[in-house]
């Protein structure tokens, strides 16, 4: 997904939320100038109060119910912070001018997603401003995301930690059916263009490997096709700028990265597109074996993810074929946990 996309799919209420957000960056300092504040600085949490105690009036009803969302003691409200903070830090660095010729240059255009795509090429124009075009236009997009929920049917999981190490493994056992559809399995979530995982289904009875490194540069890696009611051990491997796709241990393809991945988390999705065209439309309790049926386009027949498993290092050869003999050796209770 290009920039331009990503602005183009974002609704017209997220984008007036973001512009707002940068644009009134300007009556903000000018407010904490006269309150003699601008000697401390000022929190993404304190600039959102001030949002709503200040400029409540001016917000339309869709925009002022994203602020309260973003505003929200939850995961993805405390997400949705960290990525307007990469915004309002830099701009808080600014002088008083920048950001109003950044507001001038702004102000006249009609529509939201112009001003938008007007702030992402301004930031881009000034190398003071340390952030860049595409991390606005990112943190409008989860934004977008926390403001109508993720499409699709599957298991949204909030990570405890962003995975900042520079390697790791996700295996998922899965059992084929009959028929597959083009689904996704698993999505590790950093960010949309870049810093992001994912496994995918395809409607040959494929798995592939995509990865965006640091740079958003995309990258795949495809099995061979297997047939139907095969159980597949699906391994995501990755080392520095080493990317591996292996299944039952084989491998079955890989890349090199130009840059690793920078962190990859906290948003972990099983059976869930974060852009939504993958994402199953349906999620049941399946049985013979226990697992989660993920229906998309009418399309199940049989298939279940039964397990599912994330490391924060990369695994051995020995320890994968291990999995393969025993899905469930790293996560038994031994005998001293009894």
């Amino acid at each position: 997904m290009s920039l331009v996309d990503v602005i183009s799919s974002i609704g017209r209420s997220t984008a007036g939320v973001v512009v707002t957000f940068v644009l009134w960056t300007v009556d903000y300092l000018r407010d904490l100038r006269k309150e003699r504040q601008l000697e401390q600085k000022a929190t993404i949490d304190q600039y959102l109060e001030w949002l709503h105690r200040k400029r409540h009036a001016q917000l339309t009803e869709n925009q002022q119910q994203i602020l309260d969302r973003i505003s929200e003691n939850s995961e993805e409200a405390r997400l949705a912070r960290s990525y307007l903070d990469t915004v309002f830090k830099p701009l808080m660095e600014q002088q008083q001018e920048t950001l109003e010729d950044i507001k001038r240059n702004t102000d006249q255009l009609p529509d939201m997603r112009d001003k938008l795509q007007e702030i992402v090429h301004q930031i881009g124009l000034r190398e003071s401003i340390r952030t860049s075009g595409e991390q606005v236009a990112i943190c409008c997009k989860v934004l977008d995301v926390l403001a109508s929920g993720l499409s699709g049917a599957g298991v949204r999981i909030m990570m405890s930690h962003v995975g900042m190490e520079p390697e790791g493994t996700i295996t998922l056992l899965w059992k084929l059916g009959t028929k597959s559809p083009n689904l996704m399995l698993a999505d590790y979530v950093g960010s949309l263009t870049h810093d992001r995982l994912s496994l995918i289904l395809h409607s040959d009875q494929s798995v592939s490997l995509r990865g965006f490194d640091a740079d958003g540069g995309a990258h795949e890696v495809r099995s061979r096709r297997y047939d139907g009611h095969w159980g597949l051990l699906i391994t995501a491997r990755w080392q520095s700028k080493h990317l591996e796709l292996l299944i039952d241990g084989r491998p079955e393809g890989s890349v090199a990265l130009p840059r690793p991945f920078e962190k990859l988390g906290p948003l972990f999705l099983l059976g869930i597109d974060v852009e939504g065209n993958l994402s199953a439309d349906s999620v049941r309790w399946g049985h013979d074996p226990t697992g989660l049926e993920l229906t998309k386009d009418g399309i199940c027949h049989g298939s279940r993810l039964i397990l599912t498993m994330a490391h924060r290092r990369a695994l051995e050869d020995k320890e994968l074929l291990q999995l393969v003999e025993d899905p469930y050796c790293m996560i038994r209770p031994t005998a001293d946990q009894d």
